[in-house]
């Protein structure tokens, strides 16, 4: 327990310090540094899970049952865009809250058939669109977010159904990213045959920071000729300027959002990145209603007033 607490320590002193920005250009400049740099790191800092799970879910976890008041816990915790492994909900049922619930819109009935028998008692997948989920009014204390909120499509209306399914002086806990305004806002996953794509690691990622933001289409094709094959260009085109997998919000349409919203936010902060002068004088043009760049990640705790 005690390593646990050390571990959250350092990831929240280097994350929210110029400590992170000085990292994210290390790795933006020496790929293979950095990736051995953040294997030295975990190994050192490690942060134990019941259920294994991934070093950003179990610290998310832990940040949100600091948050949530324990009578809103015992009211029922919706995890938004829970994967079948359920794991999350697995390690949240087991640190003590009695309900939990993973929704997904990607959930099929064949799906909850065979994974809803093999959760423990008080836990279930649910197949559930954030925009109208169907469930009823005032049904959770909390509902817990991790790497999903720039997936969500019509964000506004997602908001609205938090608001309407959580219980007065409910909480929603969200840490998520890259944003789109920000350098790995491209979110970009692709796959052919064996060659990948990864925005996460950087030996895998081959487009510069921001340049999704500053290159065309075809602009970006050109870019991509002679770095990845012609089939795995067509994806990563396919998924910057087509799909719908992320929701393409710059950070600051995020605080609009949620000034609009009815809630009240209790807690908000950033992990920034370094982004040279030149390269934000630039973005600043291309995109003139919009000032900050920087932010990558964000933790959000929001409130529904009573």
């Amino acid at each position: 327990m005690r390593s646990n607490i050390i571990a959250e320590y350092v990831d929240h002193l280097i994350r929210k310090t110029s400590i992170g920005s000085n990292l994210s250009r290390i790795r933006e400049i020496a790929p293979g540094l950095y990736a051995r740099l953040r294997n030295i790191y975990s190994r050192l800092f490690r942060i134990d899970s019941v259920n294994d799970l991934a070093r950003y879910q179990i610290r998310a976890v832990r940040r949100c049952l600091t948050f949530a008041p324990n009578e809103m816990l015992n009211k029922g915790v919706l995890e938004i865009g829970s994967d079948l492994d359920a794991k999350v909900i697995r390690e949240l049922h087991a640190l003590g809250c009695p309900r939990v619930v993973g929704a997904n819109p990607a959930f099929t009935e064949e799906d909850l058939a065979r994974f809803n028998p093999t959760l423990p008692a008080g836990c279930l997948l649910q197949r559930a669109d954030m925009r109208n989920t169907g469930l009823p009014d005032e049904s959770f204390g909390v509902l817990f977010s991790v790497s999903v909120f720039e997936h969500l499509l019509e964000f506004e209306r997602c908001l609205s159904e938090m608001f309407r399914i959580l219980v007065p002086g409910g909480v929603v806990y969200a840490e998520f990213g890259p944003v789109w305004s920000s350098g790995l806002g491209h979110h970009v996953f692709a796959n052919v045959n064996e060659e990948r794509a990864r925005h996460w690691d950087p030996r895998l990622n081959p487009l510069k920071n921001h340049s999704h933001l500053l290159l065309s289409h075809d602009e970006m094709s050109q870019y991509l000729e002679g770095k990845v094959s012609k089939q795995l260009s067509e994806q990563i085109l396919d998924w910057i300027y087509e799909r719908e997998d992320i929701n393409r919000l710059f950070y600051e349409d995020y605080l609009r959002i949620i000034e609009q919203s009815p809630f009240e936010v209790a807690y908000r902060s950033v992990d920034r990145q370094y982004i040279p002068e030149e390269t934000l004088a630039v973005l600043r043009v291309r995109h003139p209603n919009y000032h900050d760049f920087a932010v990558r990640n964000v933790e959000l705790v929001l409130r529904k007033p009573l």
